[in-house]
């Protein structure tokens, strides 16, 4: 090997338990390959490349509130929600790749106000989303 790039955290991760589970002798269970990271789901598709935009769709959401709002991505399987970015300012836009079908909720700052948002555009697309309660 001539050259090796650098691996992104997400891939050392990726790489660091499939060598470990390649060593062991056991297989991976399937969510083994599965990473949260800045954008909250990311599997194996970073390592084989398929992470251009042209398999995500690039998300904006611009606070038309006078307050802060924090955004989560809710996981349709458990209903968890984890924090995406917290503190978006009033008229700031917070940008995020996803992929169609994931909904994001929205909250104030407080946690008493809740919106949900889901993607509905495909792959190479982008959509936006006006927040306001």
């Amino acid at each position: 090997i001539k050259y090796i790039p650098k691996l992104t955290d997400t891939q050392q991760l990726l790489v660091a338990r499939a060598v470990k589970a390649l060593l062991s002798g056991k297989d991976l269970p399937a969510t083994a390959l599965n990473v949260r990271n800045s954008e909250n789901e990311l599997t194996i598709q970073e390592l084989s490349g398929k992470n251009s935009s042209a398999h995500r769709v690039l998300t904006t959401f611009f606070n038309a509130l006078t307050e802060p709002v924090h955004v989560f991505w809710s996981n349709s399987r458990t209903g968890e929600e984890s924090l995406v970015a917290e503190d978006i300012r009033p008229g700031s836009v917070f940008e995020q790749f996803s992929h169609p079908g994931h909904t994001f909720v929205i909250y104030d700052s407080e946690r008493q106000m809740r919106k949900e948002f889901i993607v509905t555009q495909p792959y190479g697309q982008k959509e936006h989303f006006h927040v306001e309660f």
